[in-house]
């Protein structure tokens, strides 16, 4: 039985390249059930099954985002879908960065009275930076300027030569940019709508922090005294040659904070100091100004990149799942055919899940329910999933199944895990039913690989994997199912026909190959 090697189920992935010069890696992974397990069901997903081993309800694909007055006047600027994940273009949020992107503790209430010209000065600079020091470059403040904190940065910029001006964001933006730099105030408006704008964009509306792909959401924070802050990255240009600590403001104020997590590669240009939570007497460095390069020079986006460690090639998935088929209030996916579990126990549902970890809300879910007889979808109890996924709070955006599982919660991220349940009872056949609802292009769900197991699975025991040389050639002997990926993170997929000894021949050893062993 193949699994995911990166799941709960299998062992740790043990690879190693071989030869100094070659790209060739090995590694062992499996699923082993003891000798009493029996395998009663499975799904994969591999093939197209819609109509014949299961039914689904509300499956569309919308690879370019409806248009806004469909939607409501929003931006919707990943696929979204309820399909197979052949049938989409990228299963996963986007990325590299597109160009270069700011973050930064700010509030469009702030009082300009309060405003130092040190914080002027890094502010200036910072711009200076993500515009690449284009003169007179054009800003756009999204929304509208609106409010005093709004105005202040405004008004320095139009006295340092920059033309500012307002985003109508009841009309799409132009394919080719005409402004050099985006302002997302924290006076509201839709932050998806510059995730993929090439245009250079600063940020200080910490509840979409999210949706613009730059860091987990920053919390507002009233009567906020920041202190001073300290330049932590003095050599970068967008520093200005700052150094040492000064003052953003005069008096403690409102602020849209930056995110817990940040991109891998993200710079802290500054910082402010704050009681730890741990201990009021030792203070936390906290990120004052955030800086992200754009895809070209190695930046990253929160969140982002596509979902894998899938067995095989295919699996199912769903994005934005509120956005379509409204007559559908629910996605769902329900196995055709009773599953025959007569005279078996220990009945046990296995499966493969993977989510993004983002932008979920305590409403958006991932439910599996089982119908006891497997006479109908409609006789499972819409109050008692077997399996319930969703975000454990209005904070917490990632999804778990604390729900169900209390005592060892599952978190999911883009990788694929297993998951395995109790089928309560000792039912004769039985049914499966899959429902999903999500409300953004960012908050994606995905299952893989469905077994009905009867009986316990055990610990897996070691697969068998060795190589020896025979002349140039490379020989793989092996016990179980060999697998292959021309990426160590997969998809692996069964090498065809291969039996032990399994050889690679000179002229195929170029490029990088990744061989497995699983049983």
């Amino acid at each position: 039985m193949s699994t995911n090697h990166a799941t709960k189920s299998t062992l740790p992935q043990k690879a190693r390249r071989l030869l100094s010069g070659g790209a060739l890696v090995f590694g062992l992974s499996s699923l082993a059930l003891t000798s009493p397990a029996q395998v009663l069901f499975q799904e994969s997903f591999e093939t197209e099954g819609e109509g014949t081993r299961y039914v689904t309800e509300g499956t569309e694909v919308y690879e370019v985002a409806r248009t806004k007055s469909e939607l409501g006047n929003q931006d919707q600027v990943g696929p979204i879908y309820w399909a197979r994940k052949s049938k989409v273009s990228i299963v996963g949020v986007p990325g590299p960065t597109p160009a270069r992107r700011a973050i930064m503790y700010w509030h469009h209430t702030i009082d300009p009275s309060l405003v130092t010209p040190g914080f002027l000065a890094l502010f200036e600079s910072t711009v200076k930076w993500l515009v690449n020091n284009k003169a007179n470059a054009k800003v756009m403040f999204a929304p509208a300027v609106n409010g005093t904190g709004d105005e202040v940065l405004r008004d320095h910029l139009t006295a340092k030569g920059y033309t500012v001006s307002d985003d109508d964001q009841s009309v799409d933006l132009p394919a080719t940019p005409v402004i050099d730099l985006i302002i997302q105030s924290s006076n509201g408006g839709n932050p998806s709508r510059f995730v993929n704008y090439k245009v250079p964009l600063l940020t200080y509306n910490g509840a979409g922090h999210d949706d613009e792909l730059v860091s987990t959401i920053g919390a507002t924070q009233a009567d906020l005294d920041i202190g001073n802050v300290t330049i932590a990255a003095p050599t970068h240009a967008a520093a200005g040659g700052k150094t040492g600590s000064f003052k953003v403001v005069t008096a403690p104020a409102t602020f849209d904070g930056i995110g817990s997590d940040l991109p891998v590669g993200a710079i802290t240009l500054a910082t402010f100091d704050r009681p730890s939570a741990a201990d009021p007497n030792v203070n936390d460095k906290v990120p004052f100004l955030v800086l992200i390069e754009s895809g070209a020079n190695g930046g990253s986006v929160y969140g982002g990149g596509p979902f894998g460690g899938q067995d095989g090639t295919d699996f199912y998935a769903g994005s934005g799942l509120n956005k379509f088929s409204t007559d559908v209030g629910v996605k769902t996916l329900t196995i055709k055919n009773p599953i025959n579990t007569a005279g078996k126990s220990n009945l046990k549902l296995t499966m493969a899940v993977a989510a993004t970890y983002l932008d979920f809300e305590t409403g958006d879910y991932l439910k599996v329910f089982i119908d006891p007889d497997g006479d109908g979808p409609l006789e499972h109890d819409a109050n008692a999933p077997l399996i319930h996924f969703t975000a454990p709070s209005g904070n917490d955006k990632y999804f778990d199944d604390r729900t169900t599982n209390p005592q060892k919660p599952t978190r999911l991220g883009l990788k694929f895990q297993d998951v395995t349940y109790n089928i309560p009872g000792n039912p004769s056949k039985i049914g499966i039913r899959i429902e999903a609802l999500t409300t953004w292009w960012n908050e994606i769900v995905a299952f893989d690989n469905i077994r009905v197991i009867s009986g316990e699975v055990g610990p897996p025991p070691k697969p068998t994997l060795s190589l020896r040389r025979s002349g140039a050639d490379i020989v793989f002997e092996f016990t179980g199912t060999l697998q292959s990926a021309s990426n160590i993170a997969g998809p692996w997929t069964d090498v065809a026909n291969a039996k032990s000894p399994y050889t690679v021949a000179k002229a195929n050893q170029a490029g990088a190959l990744f061989l497995r062993a699983k049983n």
